[in-house]
């Protein structure tokens, strides 16, 4: 390999700084799931990191910074776990589905402790303005784009009706897996993302045309038995 090739290679790798800094957020977001971020600091960072603050400060210059910075770390940890993969899918139904199976594994693999960082983070966020819930708007409202994106993309294949409403399904879509994560975190039962998977096959099933692939055999989820006298 001659020193260019080299010397490209290396100019394509993260220096150590960053590489640092990237660990630094993967920590910020995982603290942020669980206090959410105006429970996020500069010294309690420091300290989980096991680095001083003045070392923080080399990469953060304020508080409001690292809140920017972990909303992207957590942005792109998302983005390749959810969305990345289908771009290899093809576009239609094949691709809306992986999509929201994608998504609903992401809520159910607890990918960051305190569940869906942004579900938690919008909570927290949405009655306070400024850049951050800027920031968060921005990322629901592509989120909700890109579900559409697919259902647009598979009613122009004739693989959905034209009657379906892209829009409509992607909300309907991403507030059944955000529900269903949202419960899982309070009893750990994953009998609520069978009842969201099961209920977006339902939804989709009457937009379905003679070009539509087969979607998979969704079984309805388990009914959950009553004892006299509960809630």
């Amino acid at each position: 390999m001659n020193q260019a090739t080299l010397t490209a290679l290396k100019d394509r790798l993260p220096s150590k700084g960053e590489l640092t800094r990237q660990a630094i957020l993967r920590v910020a977001a995982d603290l942020a799931s669980v206090e959410g971020l105006d429970g996020l600091s500069i010294g309690g960072l420091a300290q989980a990191v096991g680095m001083s603050k003045g070392g923080l400060y080399g990469h953060f210059k304020s508080k409001l910074e690292l809140q920017m910075a972990t909303i992207e770390a957590a942005r792109e940890i998302v983005r390749n776990l959810v969305f990345v993969p289908v771009r290899d899918v093809e576009p239609g139904l094949k691709r809306l589905w992986a999509l929201s199976e994608n998504y609903l594994a992401y809520n159910e693999i607890k990918i960051f402790p305190g569940g869906c960082f942004f579900g938690n983070v919008a909570s927290e966020m949405d009655g306070k303005p400024g850049p951050v819930r800027d920031k968060m708007r921005e990322i629901y409202h592509g989120v909700n784009a890109r579900f559409a994106q697919c259902a647009r993309e598979a009613q122009e294949k004739g693989e959905l009706d034209a009657a379906a409403d892209p829009e409509q399904l992607a909300f309907e879509i991403v507030g059944l897996a955000r529900e269903a994560g949202r419960i899982f975190l309070l009893d750990d039962d994953p009998n609520h993302f069978a009842r969201a998977r099961y209920s977006i096959a339902q939804r989709l099933r009457p937009f379905l045309t003679e070009k539509s692939p087969a979607l998979p055999d969704v079984p309805a989820p388990k009914r959950r038995v009553r004892v006299a006298g509960t809630a």
